[in-house]
């Protein structure tokens, strides 16, 4: 079920956020030299970092799966680059939690909720915003 979560939720942000170059699975992406990144901006990247437990029984147990969605652009400090209509990363990470709040994406889920928002990564050129957001299922 996680990775079906993780899939709908790129599918998501593909068809409704237009100004996103790419959108894919978290695997490190950050971890490789910026340089190399700055073309596939600006972009979503979609991790999973966490789930617990509740109602732990023997047939039945409630995951509660938390997601990240890593929202990342060139750093657009220039309002002359704003103006341009250039999207920056906190204008996406705003887009983001639009089009992913109370949707349950056609999966046997919990709405998303979101949990918040915060700034993982400035430098180089690069911005890194992360939403993080909840749902549950019954396993």
């Amino acid at each position: 079920m996680i990775e079906a979560i993780e899939d709908a939720i790129a599918a998501r942000l593909k068809s409704e956020i237009a100004d996103l170059k790419t959108v894919d699975s978290y695997a490190g992406q950050f971890e490789a030299e910026v340089p190399k990144l700055l073309p596939t901006l600006p972009a979503a990247f979609i991790a999973w970092p966490s789930s617990r437990f509740d109602g732990v029984a023997y047939n039945s147990t409630d995951e509660k799966p938390r997601f990240t969605v890593l929202v990342a652009a060139k750093d657009l400090r220039s309002q002359a680059k704003a103006r341009k209509g250039d999207a920056g990363a906190a204008t996406l990470v705003r887009a983001a939690l639009q089009a992913l709040r109370g949707q349950n994406l056609g999966l046997e889920i919990e709405r998303l909720k979101p949990e918040g928002i915060s700034l993982v990564y400035t430098a180089r050129g690069l911005v890194v915003y992360g939403l993080d957001m909840s749902t549950g299922f019954t396993l």
